[in-house]
This record gives structure tokens, sequence and C-alpha cells, in this order.
């Protein structure tokens, strides 16, 4: 009665329909806005900017899903994105962001109704309709073949658009109901109302006498004042400014300080059982504690009669206090995030040239990632990887720990290369891994090719490349290349207070030990590498600058140090090394051994060049190492709070055992 209908409207293309939902969703139509979408597929309200709204049944009757939107931009201005009923009552308005769904819910009337579910824009789709649209297909055989008519179809089918009376789009205001509707919804409410009042009387007539019993006791009819005390109390608590818990209930809080008893005796076993209880247990009761004597510290003051607690006149706030620590204590870093932060820098002073194209080493495709020939250097031509051929890179910078990210990272890195690099495996079980280069972002591994050209050109493209300021060893990762002893040697890793910088790190790199330690020349140095973590092994150019830097080394920063006296291999793994831990992997991931770059530089190497810009360039053009990352940053802030906290726990224990509490 409304002659507001929602409907399916069919078009014979894809691209008209998507052309349909861009030209006239949320445009007006003799004043009302249309909602226009996917008639197949749902669409969802945004739950964190959507709010339900459980409307008057009169005013809803008589007014349409504009009029509510109009009354939110009157008050708000723009504000509403999608306003859409499901009922005679109750309506969903999506804003535009959480800011304006709160002011709309502060400006309504209307009781609000929190989404506690993902709610569907469109009141129904074809599948929910399917069986009446089989039926109206039976039953009407002409329904398929339903065209515009010929004044309209006419011009479209000659590619024009057809001549029709638009007067829909100089409606203001939405274009009122019919008067014979709204007559008929107010003589619906007062037919309800007067059924009421008579059925009222009849059961006040027959069941009360009114000369023994009195007249009966009308029933209490809720007033406006009460309904908008109730949308206010439900409005404040969606807003969260309502009373708060701590108001609310701390009578029964302060009544059951059990629980505060109950967490101090959890914190005090955990004490007694430091040296088999994890770190992160005791951390975790540390804050709870800590957050239940602020809770009980508000709520003190609060109370009709003032409770004594020594346990908090003694508690961790005053052991934080006595140690010289500010409240609130700070938070320890979540060790779980470490693996997923990412951090990326461009070069101080970047004034690199980046080149718009790379071409590729040779042209790839499809067939590259089944190679046929097997690598002679392989033990086992029936190894899965036998037919790759394997290089092994180390002093790689990463920007994340994150499998998937790293290992495009350094897929990326030889496409910048021209190179096409599949299958990356890093040793993240290796003592090695766990203690320097896990937290310093340096790693080593093996990096996977389709052909030995390919493994040959990256060994000869990026040996010693600078990569974040520091330099790559590339070697071939079946077969050991050793250290030529006349011109190799070795220096203990340590720290001294006469080095030359003041910002010599505690575990230095390669890199580092390269420019400051042995104070070489790129071009001098063959190979730098960090087989363990107190040795450093390092190849010259030549022999004569070898028997030059090893006494300097031992009087200007008192390290051992000295020439090899056997060949040393450069790689600290080859494949054959890691082979039972590279078949778990095979047997546990699938997807391991059909690791390929991303789509877009795959289809870059394919037609034979990569735009520059489709490349990271962050690594060219550094002049220094790039220093530790977040993770070391990280992993330094965890130690010093862990060390604040245990301070304070000790302060704490102190102050219980001179109570005698403990």
């Amino acid at each position: 009665m409304a002659l507001l209908l929602d409907m399916l409207v069919y078009f014979t293309r894809a691209e008209d329909a998507v052309r349909a939902i861009r030209l006239c969703h949320r445009s007006t139509y003799h004043g009302h806005r249309l909602n226009v979408w996917p008639g197949r597929k749902p669409v969802f309200f945004d739950r964190t900017r959507s709010i339900g709204f459980a409307t008057a049944k009169n005013f809803c009757a008589e007014k349409s899903e504009t009029a509510i939107e109009l009354m939110f931009q009157g008050k708000l201005g723009p504000c509403v994105e999608t306003v859409a009923r499901f009922n005679l009552s109750d309506v969903v308005v999506e804003f535009l962001n959480e800011e304006l769904m709160k002011a709309g819910i502060r400006t309504a009337r209307w009781f609000p109704k929190e989404l506690t579910e993902p709610a569907r824009k469109q009141r129904f789709l074809e599948q929910d309709v399917e069986a009446e649209l089989l039926t109206m297909i039976a039953d009407k055989p002409g329904f398929m073949d339903t065209v515009p008519p010929k004044d309209i179809l006419g011009p479209l089918l000659e590619g024009k658009i057809p001549a029709v009376d638009k007067a829909w789009e100089n409606v203001a205001q939405p274009r009122p109901l019919p008067e014979s509707t709204v007559g008929k919804y107010r003589q619906r409410r007062e037919h309800r109302v007067a059924s009421l009042k008579r059925n009222h009387e009849r059961k006040r007539r027959e069941g009360f006498n009114v000369l023994l019993d009195g007249a009966p006791q009308a029933k209490k009819q809720t007033t406006v004042k009460q309904v908008r005390a109730l949308v206010q109390q439900e409005v404040d608590r969606l807003l969260g400014e309502g009373p708060s818990a701590e108001d609310r209930f701390r009578h029964s809080m302060l009544a059951k300080n059990h629980k505060y008893c109950n967490l101090r005796l959890r914190l005090l076993n955990g004490l007694k059982q430091s040296t088999s209880t994890p770190w992160t247990n005791i951390n975790e009761m540390f804050y709870e504690m800590l957050a239940m004597e602020e809770k009980l510290m508000d709520l003190l003051p609060q109370a009709e009669e003032y409770l004594g607690c020594l346990r908090l006149e003694i508690g961790l706030t005053k052991a934080v206090l006595v140690a010289d620590e500010c409240l609130p204590f700070p938070k320890l870093p979540s060790l779980s995030s470490w693996e997923q932060s990412f951090e990326d820098e461009s070069p101080p002073g970047d004034n690199r040239t980046i080149p718009e194209n790379v071409l590729a080493v040779r042209p790839y495709s499809e067939a590259d990632f089944n190679p046929s020939q097997v690598d002679p250097s392989c033990d086992d031509p029936e190894w899965p990887l036998a037919s790759f051929w394997p290089v092994y890179v180390d002093n790689f910078r990463i920007n994340t720990l994150e499998t998937e990210q790293r290992n495009d990272q350094i897929r990326e890195y030889f496409a910048a290369k021209g190179l096409l690099a599949t299958i990356v495996f890093v040793n993240e079980s290796s003592h090695f891994y766990k203690w320097f280069q896990r937290k310093f972002m340096l790693l080593d591994m093996l990096v996977y090719f389709t052909s030995r050209e390919d493994a040959q050109k990256a060994i000869e493209l990026c040996h010693r490349d600078s990569y974040y300021g520091h330099y790559l060893n590339v070697f071939p990762g079946r077969e050991p290349v050793l250290f030529d002893v006349e011109r190799s040697g070795f220096t203990k890793v340590n720290y001294h207070e006469k080095c030359k910088r003041a910002d010599h790190p505690t575990e230095p790199s390669t890199t580092y030990i390269e420019e400051n330690v042995l104070e070489a020349l790129p071009k001098d140095v063959t190979c730098v590498t960090r087989s363990t973590e107190a040795r450093v092994h390092f190849e010259f150019a030549k022999s004569d600058l070898l028997s030059a830097v090893l006494p300097r080394i031992a009087v200007e920063f008192d390290a051992k140090s000295g020439q090899l006296k056997q060949p040393l291999r450069k790689q600290r793994f080859l494949e054959l090394d890691m082979k039972n831990k590279l078949t778990d992997k095979l047997r546990n991931d699938p997807a391991f051994l059909r690791q390929r770059p991303s789509p877009d530089v795959l289809r870059a190497l394919f037609v034979g060049t990569v735009p520059g810009a489709m490349l990271n360039w962050n690594w060219f053009g550094w002049n220094e190492p790039r220093k530790p990352g977040l993770q070391w940053k990280l992993a330094v802030s965890f130690v010093t709070v862990a060390a604040r906290m245990r301070n304070v726990l000790r302060i704490w224990c102190e102050l219980q055992e001179d109570s005698g509490l403990i």
C-alpha cells in the first residue's frame, strides 16, 4: 500500500548489472533514495558503524527509509550511507563512520539495537525466491521474454539513449504516500485503540464486583518518560557513557575481596614455583594484580565505610613506587607480535638512480617450474630437488620474520637482477638463528633456481653485492667453497672500549667488522663469514693485506686473531647438511615445492622485462650497514622491562616479609 517496492531486475550482461549498481545506487527517484545491490551476492552492513532502531510503528508506517535518512541529515549533515527496513518498525542505518553512528544514537529518540551478527542489506536474494521464480516461469510463459516498451527498446537497440520524462529528478522531498494509504493506517490505529478499550471494560465487568471489591486496579501503562529512560539507558550502554561497572558494583566487589586474596595467593604460589614456572605466567599475574589494586583503590573512597586492607597498603603498587618506577608500569612487548612486525627503511640521503626496467637473464615460461635436467653434484638423482640448482646466500638483511613476506622479499631481490628464484629454505631451528640471526634480521639460506645457468648467474651478479649496506656472500648450495689459507684469517668477535667508533655494537655484523675492524675496502675483500658465535673468518684479495691487518687487530682491539692453518668451508651449511630437515619440509608442507615469486613479478619475468617501479629498491644505495631492526629493539625492551619487573617483585617480597604476611 505504500507503493515503495523492492525487487529483482535482470540484465543481459554482467557489465550492464555493474553499471546499473554504479549509476543508480543512492540516486533519487521521486525524492526517495534507491538502494541497488547485486541480486545473487549478499552485501553486509559494516557492524562497526551500523545500528538498528526499533521505531514507532505509526511513524514507520507513514514514513519511508528516505525520511529517516533526511531526519539524521537535518541534525548531523550528510552522515548516512544506507538505510534498510526489514519489517514494519525495525530499520538498520549504516553511517559513514563510527563517530557519526554514535552521534546518531544520541540524536534519535528510538530504541537502539546493536548488530550482534552479520546483517544482509538485501531483504532477499534470488536464491531466497527461487521457488516463486520457477512457479512464475511455469505459469507465465512470456515471463522470460519480457522486454521494455517499443518506444524505449528501439533507441536502445540503435545505441541511443531513449527520450523519457525525467520528472523524478526535480523532486526535493520524498514523494508522500497516497492519502488513502495514510488514512487506512489511521483507521487501523483507531480501531485498535477502540478494541482495547472495549476489552478492558468487558474484563472489568466480568471479573469484579464494584460494590464488594471496589474498583479494579487499572493496569499501569508505560509512560513516555519511562520509555525515554529505557532508550537512554540502552544508548548509555552502547556508547559506554553510563555509570561505570565499579560504581554499580562497588559494595559487592568490596564484600567479595576474596578475589584480591586469591590473586595474591596465586602470585605467591607463582613466586615459590618460579624455578619451574615460565616467566610469561608470572608476568600475567603481575599486571593482573596491579590492575586489581588500582580497581580497589578507586572503590575504597566510594564505599559507605572505609575497609582497611594491609595487603593493599603494602602491595605491588607501593613496591613499584619504592623501586622509583612510575605508574602505570610499562607493558611487556608481545612476543607473539615479533614475527609479524614489518620494518623497512629507505637509504639515508637517497640519491639513487633506479632503473626503469630490468631485463630478465633469459626468457622464462611455466615450463621452468618443472626442470628436467638433474644437477650432477646432487648425490641422489631421485631427490625431489635434484633438478633444481641451489645457491647459498649469507648476510641477507630481511624486513620481517613472517615467512611469506620474507620469502617474497628474497625472490624480489633476485628479480631485480633479472633472475627467477623459486624455493627458499632457512634453517630456523638452529641455535645460531635463534641467538643471532632472528634478532639482527641477518639470515643465511638456500635459494633454488631452475637451471645451472641461473644459479651461476646469481653467484656472478650477487656475490659481494651490497644489500641494505650488508655485503652478500653467494656460493653454490651443493659444492663446498674453501678459504684460501694464504689469504685468509680469523678473529674473535668481542666488544672493546678502545674501538674507534662510539656506536660499536656488542654483537657486530660481518659487514661492520669488515669496515671498522679490518678497515678494508670492498674490492680488497672476497669473503667475510661468521660461522660460529665467537669467530669471524675473512679472505682478502691479496695475501700481503692479510699480513698487515692481523697485528693491528691484536693491538687495537685486544682480540685473538691469526691466519687460517687449514682450509675451511665458506658456507655454514650445504644442502646435504640440511637434507633431513628439507625432507621434513617436503613431507609436511606440500606447497614448499611450489614456491614462486608474486604473480605480478612472475608475469613480468615471463614477458622478459620487469618494470623498476614494481620492485622495492630500498635495499639499494646504502653507504653503511643498516642497523638492527625492530625485532632487536623489542628484544632489548623485553629484557629491560622484565629486569625492572623482577626488581619490583623483589621489593614486594621484602615488604611482605617485614609485615609478617609471608
